[in-house]
């Protein structure tokens, strides 16, 4: 089966479309008829699916050997060292490139809930989130599984209890994964 995908990017408007077109597109449609195959099998036409560029950050990464490499944050000029893992003939002397998709999960949650918090007027200082990576036992390998833990210094009849959990499962990261990617979310009320 073969799929032909077309990603239109609109020079009048920050905004990409990817589409796959097939069997199904839309006939009076000029550029769907010239730009598709007549052997694809399907369309998937989103208009929700456009996003907007809003905010870019560049990260740039130089492979320094031995399975090693340094990325630096452009705007920060932070950086941070990764290592491929010991089960990947790695040494573990660092993150791998799938800790920090675990780490970005767990820092997005924080980060986000940390934000609401101070809308709210309250202190989420002390919160805590494990997230713990789960790896594909074949091939391809991936990430299968992110579940995580959030305890949060506060008493479980909080009235803020239903907006800080919504805003952790729906922070940028979450929404940015796959949904094949499990990612159960235990929150703990600790105050």
């Amino acid at each position: 089966m073969i799929f032909f995908f077309i990603l239109e990017v609109f020079r009048t408007s920050p905004l990409i479309r990817l589409q796959a077109c097939g069997q199904g597109q839309d006939e009076g449609d000029a550029a769907w008829s010239s730009a598709c195959l007549p052997r694809c099998d399907f369309v998937v036409r989103k208009p929700e699916a456009r996003a907007t560029l809003s905010f870019m950050v560049e990260v740039s990464v130089k492979y320094t050997g031995d399975l090693h490499c340094d990325a630096t944050h452009g705007p920060s000029q932070s950086q941070i060292s990764t290592d491929a893992p010991t089960d990947n003939k790695g040494k573990g002397e660092a993150f791998s490139p799938t800790d920090l998709v675990a780490t970005a999960l767990a820092t997005c949650m924080s980060t986000t809930m940390g934000i609401k918090a101070e809308e709210l007027g309250i202190d989420l200082r002390g919160m805590t989130v494990s997230v713990q990576k789960e790896m594909s036992n074949e091939g391809p390998r991936r990430i299968v599984g992110l579940p995580s833990e959030v305890r949060i210094p506060l008493p479980a009849d909080s009235p803020h209890r239903e907006v800080l959990e919504q805003t952790a499962l729906n922070c940028p990261v979450h929404k940015s994964l796959p949904p094949e990617i499990r990612r159960p979310t235990k929150f703990f009320w600790e105050g």
